[in-house]
């Protein structure tokens, strides 16, 4: 199977891309049977110059310290923000924190109460570049993608874009 960048669209026509490599690793993560755990990470990726475009570039996976469970995924921050912290170090301030991401074992994914809960609680906690957090679940069948404001709280869903398998790589 080959995957392809995905791209997203906010209700405006900024894009959000999730590069092919990234799409591959969510990929290998959905929960295909009964007895996968929910897995979870960071978005790590950047900005693009003279665009609203967004890249990401790479996730983090999860750890051994992480908790996981079928229903449940709850990211302990050490071992991710050692690799934030180093990807931000390795691109001389450019790769940024955008959101998470986690799994969820239905075919078309939608946030729990608690997810969103959890987004805006990050909205006001997390340290981040820009307005928005982004936040992806990956179901079995489509990964879908939450823009999160932190000036209004709301939060969007993306669209996915008809332009994604046309797209090349950032």
């Amino acid at each position: 199977m080959i995957i392809m960048t995905l791209v997203y669209e906010d209700l405006l026509g900024n894009r959000f891309k999730l590069k092919a490599s990234v799409s591959q690793i969510l990929h290998t993560h959905r929960q295909n049977n009964k007895e996968d755990k929910e897995a979870g990470g960071v978005l790590l990726g950047r900005y693009l110059t003279d665009s609203n475009d967004i890249v990401v570039d790479r996730i983090t996976e999860p750890n051994w310290n992480d908790i996981r469970g079928r229903y449940k995924f709850i990211r302990q921050d050490i071992a991710h923000q050692v690799e934030i912290d180093e990807a931000w170090r390795e691109s001389a301030g450019t790769c940024h924190y955008l959101g998470d991401w986690h799994t969820h074992p239905e075919d078309d994914p939608t946030p729990s109460q608690k997810d969103k809960s959890d987004w805006r609680r990050k909205l006001k906690e997390d340290i981040y570049f820009n307005r928005y957090l982004y936040f992806v679940i990956v179901g079995i069948k489509v990964t879908s993608i939450w823009k999160a404001d932190n000036q209004t709280g709301n939060i969007e869903k993306l669209n996915y874009g008809q332009n994604s398998t046309k797209t090349r790589e950032y």
